[in-house]
């Protein structure tokens, strides 16, 4: 999962609430909050690191 900082569409405190609820049926899950991002990541370090775990997920799960 990725979350940004500083959406105001979807707070951060939503995202770690959902985050907590998926541990809890024991399913792996990541959270990765990118700081001083908006409702859109507009940092390209911030969208290549997203593309890459994005990929990641794919390679691992869908394999």
């Amino acid at each position: 999962m990725t979350q940004n900082e500083k959406d105001e569409r979807v707070p951060v405190e939503q995202a770690v609430e959902f985050f907590r609820a998926v541990q809890t049926t024991g399913t792996p899950v990541e959270l990765h909050i990118y700081p001083g991002e908006g409702h859109g990541t507009m940092m390209p370090n911030h969208q290549l690191d997203k593309l890459r775990k994005t990929e990641g997920w794919f390679k691992k799960y869908l394999r």
